[in-house]
């Protein structure tokens, strides 16, 4: 249960329900319309088109009908993770709460937990508006109030950026990320989908600077404004949907995606391999990064990649589930000599094989696997392995040997390598890799985006 914080004055009348699972502000108050007038018929056509169309299947609804003083401009939009029958559900329940909670008034608004309408006889599309806004923070205080600020607000400053730089359809990111010794945070950001990025990242950066004066020290907030909305909770609220896009969608729970969409020669589809170690929020950022690159480097290609150094992204027109394929090769040795290569690679070997039996072990959700042993009097070695875990134990294992087997010719009696395949990777280094963010030596070549072609 959230209280309930007015941080601007509204116009009009508005209010909420006894629990605010919705909220609604009837903007006009001067400029109303009557039961009979041709206002009334074109808003009420609009409302009930939205709330039963499939004009669009990520939620979002931009319409108008009429003309001069009759003209109604409506925006509608759905929670990003929403199912499509959910999102009609929703707007078919607000458009009538609207209705009766602001009757006969030009311009009105209301949100629901899942979803928002909005109508008006003025221009609304492709504009921020930060007002009305409302705000409600958590009767619950935080365990620990600083640590609680210091994890929220990166996260909501990734989440912010990631929701900003999504496409028309899709400006809703959400991630978690964990308090040491304390609660998880839970956020989820939107903007409406006619915004551009500027106008997206000045609205959820409004939002984000008032958060100390609504909800400082409390373990959740929610900010509605026309234009976007935020909210953040010590518990999960939203659902990671199984859809057609990698956005928001973790289908194994462990950062491999893998989707399909379209038919016969305009089919596409697509892969996405998060390193097994790294946070939710992370994963989302990396993909949209890497996506972005992809798309921006290898212009109008039918079957590129990319590897970062924490995710990888594929697509293709043709097949590419449950299929182990082992080109292109990226490798990517270290330029620092061991100390004693020889005894190097007798720990280094085994050590690898071992990772090639626990990560091919693995299930369809992860196959991912880190190690660590020391060469008698010299280094630690740092080893990682992973597969996108569509495809076999056998097809991992293969993936994976059949790299270990291309060292020695390309990085034998070197601190550190990478090799790069579409189905598996592995990476060794003398220091922790994997979860490690303090100075380190002289590592292999840094993977800011590498391309290849199928």
């Amino acid at each position: 249960m959230f209280m309930q914080l007015l941080l601007t004055p509204t116009i009009g009348e508005e209010g909420c329900s006894s629990k605010a699972e919705y909220c609604w502000n009837c903007i006009s108050e001067v400029e109303n319309y009557t039961s009979t007038t041709t206002y009334k018929n074109n808003l009420n056509n609009l409302l009930t088109s939205i709330s039963s169309g499939t004009q669009n299947s990520y939620g979002f609804y931009n319409l108008s009908l009429g003309e001069n003083s009759n003209k109604v401009n409506v925006i509608a939009m759905c929670r990003g993770e929403v199912t499509a029958v959910d999102c009609r559900t929703c707007l078919n329940d607000t458009s009538y709460r609207l209705l009766e909670r602001c009757p006969n008034r030009k311009e009105a608004i209301i949100w629901d937990e899942r979803c928002m309408v909005r109508y008006s006889n003025n221009s609304i599309f492709y504009k921020r508006t930060d007002a009305p806004l409302k705000a409600f923070s958590s009767p619950n205080a935080a365990a620990d109030p600083e640590q609680f600020k210091l994890v929220l607000k990166p996260l909501l400053d990734d989440l912010k950026i990631e929701a900003a730089s999504g496409n028309s359809s899709d400006k809703c990111p959400f991630g978690n990320n964990t308090i040491p010794n304390a609660e998880g945070i839970f956020a989820l950001v939107q903007c409406t989908s006619d915004l551009n990025v500027g106008e997206c990242n000045g609205c959820l950066d409004h939002a984000i600077l008032h958060i100390p004066d609504c909800c400082g020290g409390k373990q959740g907030g929610r900010f509605l404004k026309p234009s976007c909305n935020l909210r953040f909770e010590s518990g999960p609220f939203y659902n990671e949907p199984k859809g057609n896009s990698t956005q928001g969608s973790d289908e194994t729970g462990y950062g491999f995606y893998n989707s399909s969409l379209g038919e016969n020669s305009n089919k596409v589809n697509g892969i996405a391999l998060c390193r097994g170690d790294i946070e939710m929020n992370i994963r989302h950022k990396c993909i949209n990064e890497s996506s972005r690159r992809l798309l921006e480097n290898c212009p109008n290609r039918m079957e590129p990649i990319i590897w970062e150094e924490l995710c990888m992204v594929r697509y293709s027109n043709t097949p590419i589930f449950s299929v182990m394929k082992d080109e292109p090769i990226v490798k990517a040795p270290s330029t620092n000599k061991a100390w004693d290569p020889n005894k190097f690679m007798l720990v280094l070997k085994p050590m690898l094989d071992g990772l090639t039996s626990k990560a091919s072990s693995g299930d369809s959700q992860r196959k991912f696997s880190t190690e660590n042993g020391t060469v008698p009097g010299y280094e630690t070695i740092y080893a990682l392995t992973q597969c996108t875990p569509d495809i076999s134990k056998q097809g991992c294992r293969d993936c994976l040997q059949r790299a270990t087997l291309i060292l020695p010719e390309c990085c034998n009696g070197v601190q550190g390598a990478r090799i790069l395949r579409p189905s598996c990777s592995l990476r060794y280094e003398v220091y922790p890799f994997y979860n490690y963010t303090a100075d380190s030596p002289a590592a292999s070549p840094p993977l800011k985006g590498i391309y290849g072609s199928l």
